[in-house]
C-alpha cells in the first residue's frame, strides 16, 4: 500500500501530479528490467519540513529525543537539511518517504557535479529526477544490495523511466586510476563528495555494462541471490578476481573504463 500526503496541496499540485505519475511508471519498469516487485507499505509526504517528516516517521522515543535535543541537533544539521531533496526512513517494515517540493532547496552545482551530472534548469524537472531516484531507492531496497550497486540500479532505471540521462560520459574519468573506497551508506562519516560520486558512478556503469552486454543477467540473478551474493555473481560473470575484494574493486574500475572509454572520444 502506498499513501501520499501533500502538505499545502494547492501550492504543490504540480509536484503531486509528478509523484503520482512516477508511482505509475516505476513499477512496470522495475519489473521489466529486473523482476523487482514495487510493493510494500509506503507512507509518502510531500513537504518542505524535514522536522515534520521526522516527527511523523521516527519511533516515539526517537521523536521525543529529537524534541529534547532539537536546538543542538538543528545547528549541527541545518546545512545538510538545506541541501536535502528528500529523506527515507524505515520503521517496523514500513517505509516513510519525504519528497521536498520544487524550489525548496536552491543550490548551485559544484564544479565536480557539473562535470558528472546533467542539470535541469526547470525546477520541476529537477524535482522529478530527485523524486524518481528517491522512490527507486525504496523499491530496490528489497534486493539488499551494497550502496554503490543499489544506486547504480537507481540511476539506470531512473534514466529509463524519465528518458533522460543523469550521468555524463565524463563521469567515467572517476574510474581512471582512483583510490576511492566502497562506502556503506549515505551517512558514512569522513567521506568526501568525490568518494560519494565515485560510488554512484561505479554502480551506474556496472549496471549499464551488464544490461547492454548481458541483458537478462541481473534479472535472472535477482531470482536467486541478494546482497553481496549478487556482487559475487557479477564478479564471476566479468571474470574478475574472486579471492581478493580489494583487488577486484580496482579491476572492476579498469574493466569498466576500458570498455566504455570509446564514449569519451565521441562526447
Amino acid at each position: 500500500m502506498i499513501n501520499l500526503i501533500v502538505i499545502n496541496a494547492k501550492k504543490h499540485k504540480k509536484e503531486e501530479d509528478i509523484a503520482l505519475k512516477l508511482l505509475r511508471k516505476i513499477p512496470p519498469q522495475l519489473w521489466m528490467l529486473w523482476g523487482i516487485e514495487s510493493s510494500g507499505n509506503i507512507q509518502m509526504y510531500l513537504s518542505k519540513s524535514h522536522i515534520f517528516f521526522m516527527l511523523k516517521s521516527l519511533p516515539v522515543y526517537k521523536a521525543l529525543l529529537l524534541i529534547f535535543t532539537f536546538p543542538l541537533w538543528y545547528i549541527k544539521s541545518k546545512q545538510n537539511l538545506k541541501l536535502s531533496t528528500g529523506m527515507i526512513c524505515e520503521r517496523e517494515g514500513k517505509h516513510f518517504v519525504l519528497l521536498a517540493p520544487a524550489n525548496s532547496n536552491k543550490t548551485e552545482f559544484s564544479s565536480l557535479e557539473n562535470k558528472l551530472f546533467y542539470r535541469f534548469r526547470c525546477p520541476y524537472l529537477t524535482f522529478e529526477r530527485n523524486a524518481c531516484n528517491i522512490l527507486l531507492g525504496v523499491f530496490v531496497s528489497s534486493v539488499m544490495l551494497p550502496y554503490w550497486l543499489k544506486n547504480g540500479l537507481v540511476i539506470f532505471c531512473s534514466d529509463e523511466v524519465l528518458g533522460v540521462k543523469f550521468l555524463k560520459t565524463t563521469s567515467l574519468t572517476l574510474l581512471k586510476g582512483g583510490t576511492y573506497k566502497e562506502i556503506v551508506d549515505y551517512f558514512s562519516e569522513n567521506v568526501g563528495k568525490e568518494e560519494f560520486a565515485y560510488n554512484y558512478v561505479k554502480g551506474y556503469w556496472t549496471v549499464r555494462y551488464l544490461e547492454e552486454e548481458h541483458p537478462g543477467f541481473l534479472k535472472e540473478t535477482f531470482k536467486s541471490y541478494k546482497g553481496k551474493d549478487v556482487v559475487r555473481m557479477i564478479v564471476e560473470k566479468l571474470g574478475l578476481d574472486t579471492t581478493d575484494d580489494e583487488k577486484m574493486w580496482g579491476q572492476l574500475d579498469e574493466f569498466l573504463y576500458n570498455h566504455f572509454e570509446y564514449l569519451l572520444e565521441t562526447e
